[in-house]
């Protein structure tokens, strides 16, 4: 007698699950402890959440890129860094309204005196009721064993406009007055000889990297799939 469809779909099924079982004790035997209970577990119900660090209040905002020392490569990157993580916000429901970055470099291009000014002073004079405060601290690169990884490395807080309180990291916090750490890096393969033109463009990839993890500090997300963080 011939196998209806059902039967036939059935069929299928048990096969593509069989398959699966046998992926995942494979995977057992290849890993080991923790390492092998993470794989098999994002397998099985993705990956996991990382929640936020702070929270941040729906509340008018501002994010301010400075660069004293003038580590960045390219000043743009300080409007790329601020005005990709500011649309990060917006589009993952943080924050409603973000000011662009190019109202803070309007106040910079009109005031000598710009550097001078507090951080709360910035978001009075742009309209924002809290300014994400973003100061770089290193930002360079490294070669070795023919993997080229730039790297950027801020301290961020958050502070209230009206008062000039700093609202993140709190008050208490032991790393509160230079900020919160963020470090972020890529890697990529065969870049001797690479171009000045090309590491341009790779240093904003980082840039906007950075800008994406900049965001995710302030909403819950997925954490990075296992094998994503190897070199391109």
């Amino acid at each position: 007698m011939k196998p209806t469809r059902n039967a036939e779909l059935g069929t299928r099924n048990w096969i593509t699950r069989g398959v699966i079982v046998l992926m995942l004790v494979f995977s057992c035997v290849v890993l080991t402890g923790c390492e092998a209970v993470g794989f098999v577990a994002q397998v099985i119900t993705g990956p996991e959440k990382i929640p936020a660090v702070y929270e941040l209040a729906d509340r008018p905002t501002v994010v301010l890129v400075d660069d004293p020392s003038n580590l960045l490569p390219d000043p743009t990157l300080a409007t790329l860094l601020a005005g990709r993580a500011g649309e990060s916000l917006v589009e993952n429901e943080v924050v409603t309204q973000v000011i662009p970055p190019v109202m803070v470099e309007r106040l910079r291009a009109a005031h000598d005196d710009f550097d001078k000014w507090g951080i709360d002073d910035v978001g009075k004079q742009t309209g924002a009721e809290q300014v994400i405060y973003v100061l770089v601290q290193e930002c360079g690169s490294t070669e070795d064993d023919l993997i080229f990884r730039p790297t950027i490395i801020v301290r961020v807080k958050v502070i209230d406009s009206a008062t000039g309180d700093r609202l993140f990291p709190s008050q208490t916090s032991a790393i509160g007055k230079d900020g919160h750490p963020l470090k972020h890096t890529n890697a990529y393969r065969d870049m001797q000889g690479a171009s000045a033109a090309t590491r341009a463009i790779l240093m904003r990839q980082l840039t906007e990297g950075a800008a994406d993890a900049l965001a995710k500090l302030f909403y819950t997300h997925k954490a990075p799939e296992l094998g994503s963080g190897l070199p391109g």
